[in-house]
């Protein structure tokens, strides 16, 4: 086969990455780039990383020129609007090409070999829509602990999550953002709803109640814990929980057209 024949059949897989701008943005960036940079993927594969600023008044292009600089696989996108995380994540979304898609905050930073583990662990299961794994969290003082799961490794069935919920009160039983998609799943949910600052676990609600889904025995990333976060926002807060009533129903409605036989399989085009 010719070589620019065989350059058609590598996959991409893209790292997704709302920013926004802060006094630490550029500290965080970096912790971040040197985590991608760092990574090996399978052979087969190319990493893209897509970083998208919200805001009306974007002021990172700057620094992410200079900290990446001539690096092929990394581009900077600004929407200068005030979107919030969604809107940001769903912009780098469809700036991106890859066929399985890994939403990380900018906060955050990937472990060694975190994508390979996820990228393996989906190749080996082409009926799975999306792969997650173990995570770190690191506070402001620099002490870092394992997260405390509530989904040991292995396949997880379609629907178990929101049975966790239903009888445990558990609404993410892993960090929603350390999970790499396929990316047919994805577009198939329409991505990351305005849910306010719960966009990502009402996807994941979504797409772990529609298909089976595997969680690997790697650490993929590590979570910030810090002052700043939109999270700790007192007006987030004190909307947590009609965010979680809103995507408990939405992920019971989807459970119910799962069960009833009316929500399809994975694609066979998109394995």
């Amino acid at each position: 086969m010719p070589a620019q024949s065989s350059d058609l059949l590598v996959k991409t897989l893209s790292v997704l990455t709302p920013v926004h701008a802060h006094a630490r943005a550029a500290e965080f960036l970096t912790d971040l780039y040197e985590s991608v940079r760092a990574q090996h993927l399978p052979s087969g594969w190319n990493l893209q990383w897509v970083v998208q600023e919200d805001g009306a008044h974007p002021s990172l292009a700057d620094v992410v020129d200079q900290l990446v600089g001539k690096d092929p696989r990394v581009s900077y996108r600004a929407h200068r609007t005030q979107g919030g995380p969604a809107v940001a994540r769903n912009q780098a979304f469809h700036a991106s090409r890859g066929e399985v898609v890994f939403p990380i905050d900018h906060d955050d930073y990937l472990e060694p070999g975190g994508l390979s583990a996820l990228i393996v662990a989906l190749e080996e299961s082409p009926e799975i829509a999306w792969a997650t794994g173990r995570t770190y969290e690191i506070d402001e003082q620099l002490v870092r602990t394992k997260r405390s799961d509530f989904v040991e490794p292995g396949l997880v069935p379609a629907g178990h999550t929101l049975n966790l919920w239903n009888t445990q009160g558990v609404s993410t039983p892993w960090y929603p953002t350390a999970t790499a998609y396929r990316r047919w799943a994805v577009e198939l949910f329409g991505g990351w709803p305005a849910n306010v600052a719960a966009e990502d676990t009402e996807l994941l609600a979504c797409i772990t109640t529609a298909w089976d889904d595997i969680v690997a025995t790697a650490y993929t990333m590590t979570r910030r814990l810090w002052s700043g976060q939109i999270t700790k926002d007192p007006v987030v807060i004190n909307a947590a929980a009609d965010a979680r009533q809103v995507r408990h129903n939405r992920a019971t409605l989807i459970n119910a057209w799962r069960t009833g036989g009316l929500l399809g399989g994975p694609s066979a085009e998109c394995d």
